[in-house]
């Protein structure tokens, strides 16, 4: 049995619901691990974030405890390789067989060296564990290509960063996405107004989970003008605003605030969402999305919620592995094949960097299969 296991605690100041490893025996909370979570919130990284990271942190901690001559404090980098090796390995099926391929890919296989890394360099600078430990598991590297407005420093000492000496390279694959057709099923599935409305914003605007639940009712700019309301951008529109304090602990990833255009037939869904949130709910709340049928009526919808009524749309739609960011996927690659400049792209989706937009520009199929048909490649007119 394992040593180390994956609990949710509520802080008691904030009532927020997070993450933590404890001890299988005696439940006590892993002092270290316990401080980078907080120190995580305290860096306004999202709850999704932080659950991402502690169970990876826990299977680390599991293996060096079940690993001989193996010490998590002094983890040296061909330690750290065949840590790697484990995650990268067959897993056994039920049945005890390892003949089912490794279940892990080489993007989670990163996921798990990053949080990793990154829970030993804060043990190093906390003084839980010594320095040199993590000086071995990283290495300079020199920046060859920097932004106009970065300040290398007088001698360039600011082109160096320190990387993990142990990496993954995911081969790049064009995202998933949604067939029109089963954007129409996940739509007709939805029980009521505030899941349709919620399914047909995500499709429609490509934001992401955590910005829809943290929208406000001033967020949505949807008259013809808004200059009433002291906004100048002309026709329907919504404003992404990153907020920490939301009740839900709905969380925008994007640090800088945007709006979204989006079309008249959103806002009829809208409307519609509206008149039966009016007719359930008593109290008013800035919210957009919260509960009607079920929980503390008028509270803010929370994403374990969400996630439950896109779990039940699933199966009722028969769309496998449906989830809040394959519309996003969709939404972005329908934006790059119908020719929208790729920084325009960029400041829709949130990107920070445009490298994150540029996987969308990974050619469909049909693309491809539409440029040989007409002759553009491989062959005569």
């Amino acid at each position: 049995m394992s040593r180390y296991a994956v609990r949710t605690a509520v802080l008691p100041s904030t009532s927020q619901r997070l993450k933590f490893v404890v001890e299988g025996e005696t439940l006590q909370v892993v002092p270290e691990v316990r401080s980078f979570v907080l120190s995580l919130s305290a860096a306004g990284k999202s709850v999704n974030t932080i659950s991402t990271y502690v169970p990876k942190i826990a299977a680390f901690l599991n293996w060096a405890d079940e690993t001989p001559l193996t010490d998590w404090r002094t983890v040296t980098v061909p330690q750290l390789t065949r840590f790697k090796w484990s995650l990268e390995a067959p897993q056994p099926t039920t049945e005890g067989s390892y003949e089912a391929p490794a279940g892990r890919s080489d993007a989670t296989v990163g996921l798990y060296l990053t949080a990793v890394v990154e829970f030993l360099r804060y043990c190093a600078r906390s003084d839980y564990i010594d320095p040199t430990t993590v000086n071995r598991l990283v290495e300079p590297r020199y920046l060859g290509h920097v932004p106009a407005s970065f300040d290398p420093g007088e001698n360039g000492q600011f082109r160096f960063k320190l990387v993990k000496q142990l990496r993954t390279k995911p081969v790049q694959h064009r995202p998933k996405t949604l067939a029109p057709a089963a954007v129409k099923a996940v739509t007709d599935a939805t029980l009521n107004p505030r899941d349709r409305f919620l399914i047909e914003l995500l499709n429609a605007t490509g934001i992401r989970i955590g910005e829809a639940l943290g929208l406000r009712r001033e967020d949505m700019h949807f008259l013809p003008t808004s200059i009433n309301l002291g906004c100048e951008i002309a026709g329907p529109h919504i404003h992404i605003v990153r907020r920490k304090d939301n009740e839900n602990y709905a969380f925008g990833k994007a640090r800088k605030s945007r709006h979204v255009p989006v079309e008249p037939s959103l806002v009829r869904t809208y409307s519609r969402y509206q008149a039966e949130r009016t007719r359930l709910v008593n109290a008013d709340s800035d919210y957009v999305f919260v509960n009607l049928y079920k929980g503390r009526i008028g509270a803010p919808y929370t994403y374990s919620a969400a996630m439950a009524a896109i779990r039940g749309l699933r199966s009722r739609a028969l769309v496998p592995n449906l989830h809040p960011h394959l519309f996003r996927h969709t939404r972005a690659t329908a934006w790059i094949e119908e020719g929208v400049e790729r920084d325009v792209v960029q400041d829709l989706l949130g990107h920070a960097v445009a490298a994150s937009t540029a996987v969308y520009t990974h050619p469909s199929p049909k693309t491809l299969r539409d440029a040989v048909d007409r002759g553009r490649i491989g062959g005569a007119e």
